[in-house]
This record gives C-alpha cells, sequence and structure tokens, in this order.
C-alpha cells in the first residue's frame, strides 16, 4: 500500500513528513446571557510552518455548522474568540480546529449553557406627601441581580392611568449611588394617580409593584388648556394671581 506525504524542509538539512496539526480545545470563559470566549491551544504544527485555526459551533452537538474566523499562527499558541448573538440559557457545542498543508485537526467537543438574564428587584416604597398636590416618590433596590452584576441607573415613574407608563415626561431616571431613591413631583389636583419604582443593571429594567395615591383640592390650583394648537398650564397662586406654563 502506498503512502503519499507533505514534506518540509528543516533548518537541520532533513526533510520532514508534514501531519495535521494538534489542537486542544479548552473549556469557554465569560459565558453570559448572549456571548462567551471559546478557547483553544495548538500544540504542535504538524511541522508545517502556519497553521490556520479557528472554532466550529452549535446548538447540535452533531451539526457544528456556525465557524468563526481563523488566525494564521506560526507557532504552538493559545486562540480565543468571542462569539455573540446566543440565545439566553442555551446550551451550545464547540470545538478547536487547526488546519495546515496536511489536512485538518481537531479538539474534542465541549459544551457551555448561557445564563439567563437576572434583573434587579425592585420595591416601590410609599409616597410621601408635602402636601395637596406636592409629593416624594421612593424606591428601594433589594437585589442588584445575579452576581457581578451592579445596578447603574435608577428611576420613578408615575401615570393617571394604572399600568400605562413610559410618558418621558412622567417619569425622573437618574445615576445609581444608594439603593433608597426618591424624586419630588408636582401633580394635578384631585387625581388618582399610580407609581412604580425601577432600577437597571446589565440584563435590563427590574419594576418594582405599583402603589396609588390621590391628590387634594389646592388653592394654588393647576388648570391645562389648548391655546394655539399647544397644550399649555395654568397655575392658580393662593392669592388669586395666575401663571401660564409654557
Amino acid at each position: 500500500m502506498e503512502s503519499s506525504y507533505n514534506w518540509s524542509f528543516t533548518d537541520g538539512g532533513e526533510d520532514c513528513p508534514v501531519v495535521e496539526p494538534s489542537i486542544e480545545t479548552l473549556e469557554a470563559q465569560d459565558v453570559g446571557v448572549t456571548s462567551a470566549s471559546l478557547r483553544g491551544e495548538l500544540t504542535d504544527m504538524g511541522g508545517d510552518h502556519s497553521v490556520d485555526t479557528f472554532f466550529r459551533w452549535g446548538e447540535d452537538e452533531n451539526n457544528l455548522e456556525n465557524s468563526t474566523s481563523s488566525w494564521s499562527q506560526s507557532s504552538p499558541t493559545s486562540f480565543s474568540e468571542t462569539i455573540t448573538g446566543l440565545n439566553q440559557d442555551t446550551e451550545y457545542f464547540f470545538r478547536a480546529v487547526g488546519v495546515n498543508e496536511a489536512g485538518e485537526g481537531e479538539g474534542e467537543t465541549l459544551s457551555f449553557t448561557t445564563i439567563s438574564p437576572e434583573v434587579p428587584t425592585v420595591n416601590t416604597l410609599e409616597e410621601e406627601k408635602i402636601d395637596e398636590i406636592n409629593f416624594l416618590l421612593k424606591g428601594e433596590i433589594e437585589d442588584h441581580g445575579r452576581e457581578g452584576l451592579e445596578v447603574f441607573e435608577v428611576g420613578l415613574e408615575w401615570t393617571s392611568t394604572s399600568g400605562l407608563y413610559g410618558n418621558p415626561n412622567k417619569e425622573e431616571t437618574f445615576s445609581y449611588t444608594d439603593d433608597q431613591f426618591e424624586t419630588e413631583v408636582r401633580l394635578r389636583p384631585e387625581t388618582m394617580y399610580y407609581f412604580r419604582a425601577k432600577a437597571q443593571n446589565e440584563d435590563g429594567w427590574g419594576y418594582g409593584e405599583e402603589r396609588s395615591f390621590q391628590t387634594g383640592f389646592s388653592e394654588s390650583g393647576i388648570i391645562r388648556i389648548r391655546w394655539n394648537n399647544k397644550e399649555r398650564e395654568i397655575e392658580i397662586e393662593p392669592e388669586g394671581r395666575f401663571k401660564v406654563n409654557p
């Protein structure tokens, strides 16, 4: 039976056959909600001057349909690649690959599982009444989320319709400085209001339970009218004077 080889000339003056490179697949690192860092090691060049290394990966252990970019290595070395756009709480399989003139060498197939997002746990605290139409809305962070995550933004939002949030004119957000936070709001008199606290970490926003309260009658009332196709506020002061807010 005849055998064929690719030959490489070495500095020692002797011809050596080139064989497939030796590759090891290493455990994935920095596994997150939608990303992970794949790692491998080129342990033997197989007698060639360069080896192209990359990873194959996918959700089916028997069909790794995705490949990363390849990198040309000139000596044995470790290598890595971060893959993104993954599904949360999902198992993925991968293996390291090296290619030289003689062919392809592969490491064993390993797996990792992306994590589930864990947003902050937030409590909406009872409002504090300043007067009939001015209130302090308060919130508190109970848990920042999974280990390694920190809250970086907090806020409070309010509405006159239960569950209807998202109006940028009816929320206050600010950078996180403490687990308890508050904001003062001036509201319409004799109106039922609903509010909730919220906090954000790398995985997203967490929301507290909804609370509600009723504003009272104020001699310094606010009347809203439409004038020149624009909504304006007329603020009535205790002395009976009034001013138009833009």
